[in-house]
Parts: C-alpha cells; structure tokens; sequence
C-alpha cells in the first residue's frame, strides 16, 4: 500500500495559496492548507505546496512509492527533468523540491486542474 500526494497552489484575491493532501492507502495521513505572502507567482505557489506536502510526507515515509499528483505542468515537466528552469524566482523552490525528491521513491504524474479540485476543493 503506498502513497498518494496530492498538491496545488495558485494566486486569488487575498494572495497566494498552497493547499495537499497526503494519503496512505485510504487513510489520510497529512494535510496543509495555507494562504501565503511568501510567495509571489501561482508557479511559486505550486512549488510550496508540493515542498511543504513533501515536508509533511517525512515523518510518515516508509520507504513506500510515492504517487505526486499536480496540474501545474510546469512544475511536473520541470522535475521530471523535461522543462528547464529559466525563472531565477523558482530555482531556490526547484532545488528544494528536487532535493526531497531524491529522498523518496516516487512518481510525478500531470493531472487535470478539475482532478485537483474534487480532492483539495478549489
């Protein structure tokens, strides 16, 4: 029974947010929620929310894949090693996001934004 982490981030009227849920099997096992004046593009954003999800993911981890789930292509593309990062802004969140990557065995998988919807309720 592995893991299933779902994240999102975006901007809105009253700033940037991030939200995930992380779960194991069925069972949730984290969530995170959070609107944010750390950052300021949805790009960042995305990046945060998967940064803290994986964060939460730590105490948790038992060696178990991970399935990462998000509809910022972007971020996707980018740590699955197809887009480069050119944003100066997003390299500290990719190389942040890259280094807990690397401490887990997962996958990254694009999903519609809808998807991330019906799971996170924005």
């Amino acid at each position: 029974m592995g893991y299933i982490l779902v994240f999102d981030g975006g901007k809105n009227k009253q700033g940037t947010y991030f939200s995930f849920l992380i779960f194991k099997g069925d069972k949730l096992i984290g969530r995170g929620n959070r609107i944010s004046e750390q950052v300021k593009t949805s790009n960042e954003a995305e990046y945060l929310a998967l940064i803290r999800a994986l964060e939460s993911l730590q105490s948790n981890y038992s060696g178990e894949e991970v399935l990462i789930l998000g509809d910022s292509r972007l971020v996707i593309n980018q740590l699955n090693g197809l887009w480069q990062v050119s944003s100066e802004s997003l390299k500290p969140f990719y190389q942040r996001a890259s280094d807990l990557i690397g401490q887990i065995d997962c996958k990254l998988i694009w999903w519609p934004g809808d998807q991330s919807k019906q799971f996170l309720g924005h």
